[in-house]
């Protein structure tokens, strides 16, 4: 999963900074943001999760967007969704319009809807910034673990993630 997330993110990364939007990445190679003087799993990981939050917080952000694959038991399951942080309005907008170009320009037969997300995804619910995750698809699924893996398919759903932003700017901004 995480080979796939950070070629996603780069590749997401060029497209926006190619449409003006200033983008500062979590990381950028297969490395966390862990303290140096965390030592165990446990600590390494908390010192990462608060690391990224801090930087999200401290940052003048318009959006996090953080991207994942999804996997699931039953093979059939499939399609892109979007959650959002519930501590920012704007979040649901955002996540609502990345969800709908998705469904409009990749995934017809898509039917996933956006949901909040809970406690237990700790960024999404202690930032207080517009945050979206975006599940781009399901590892799980053969078919569609293929197009995960193809370059061509990340650039469209990212096109599709990129526009969902600047469709989600413009709506909060004519309010």
């Amino acid at each position: 999963e995480k080979d796939i997330n950070l070629s996603f993110a780069l590749s997401l990364e060029n497209m926006l900074k190619a449409f003006g939007f200033r983008v500062i990445m979590t990381r950028t190679s297969d490395h966390g943001t862990q303290d140096s003087n965390a030592n165990t799993i446990r600590e390494k990981k908390v010192s990462d999760i608060k690391n990224r939050l801090n930087l999200i917080e401290n940052t003048d952000i318009e959006c996090f967007i953080s991207l994942h694959q999804n996997i699931f038991q039953i093979e059939k399951d499939s399609g892109t969704q979007v959650f959002f942080g519930q501590t920012n309005a704007f979040s649901r907008i955002y996540a609502e319009n990345i969800q709908g170009f998705v469904k409009q320009n990749l995934q017809p037969e898509n039917t996933r809807c956006v949901k909040g997300c809970e406690r237990n995804i700790y960024l999404m619910y202690h930032t207080t910034k517009p945050a979206v995750l975006v599940e781009c698809g399901f590892m799980s699924n053969s078919n569609e673990l293929s197009q995960l893996l193809d370059k061509n398919y990340q650039n469209k759903l990212n096109f599709c993630i990129l526009n969902g932003i600047i469709m989600g700017r413009k709506s909060i901004l004519n309010g």
